[in-house]
């Protein structure tokens, strides 16, 4: 809700706002981004999860912090509701260059026909249900955060190579729960090669 009604909704809707700033795409974009983003960054900086509370430097301002799912998945969301409502022309261009690149594929026409393609991908498209959006919208920040928990947390997964480098205590654990199956399996007798 926040990063659609809240932002995306809020601005659009707004009767307070002057019809310049209520018709800015960046500003329904970055209305998401600040309602979300610093407060949990705060939360964060403060270490408010931890038994004890201290100060520190939040992710978002450490060394690859721009890859933290928390910074860009705010703006992002809220493209994707602004686009699928159509709140302004500007969120129309993704799907005005899928409708073009699909028609300079001619074999891509010619196998739907012509008559189905424009009927199927009209040169403007209908604005979803708000409803409807936001659930498209819940699905993808769904899987984007289970996706995280997978790459931060992924237990047995051989992400060596791609773990987030401020979770040392997770590749450790792996590496003696490697060691003790191999101990395990040379005390057996057979030779095993844990990867």
């Amino acid at each position: 809700m926040i990063l659609t009604s809240f932002s995306v909704d809020l601005v659009r809707n707004s009767a307070s706002l002057p019809a310049a700033t209520r018709n800015n795409p960046w500003l329904m974009v970055l209305a998401a981004f600040i309602n979300t983003v610093p407060f949990a960054s705060l939360a964060f900086a403060c270490h408010m999860f931890d038994k004890e509370w201290s100060f520190g430097t939040p992710g978002e301002l450490r060394p690859r912090g721009w890859m933290m799912v928390d910074v860009w998945a705010a703006p992002l969301i809220a493209t994707i509701y602004a686009t699928l409502i159509r709140a302004h022309p500007v969120f129309d261009v993704p799907y005005q260059t899928l409708r073009v690149a699909a028609l300079r594929r001619p074999m891509l026409v010619w196998a739907v026909g012509y008559d189905t393609f424009k009927t199927r991908f009209p040169s403007l498209p209908q604005p979803w249900n708000p409803l409807e959006a936001r659930a498209i919208c819940a699905i993808i920040l769904t899987v984007l955060f289970a996706c995280r928990a997978l790459y931060n947390f992924g237990g047995q997964l051989n992400l060596e190579g791609f773990r987030n480098p401020t979770l040392p205590s997770l590749n450790k654990r792996n590496a003696r729960n490697r060691q003790s199956v191999q101990e395990k399996s040379e005390e057996k007798g057979k030779k095993v090669v844990v990867q």
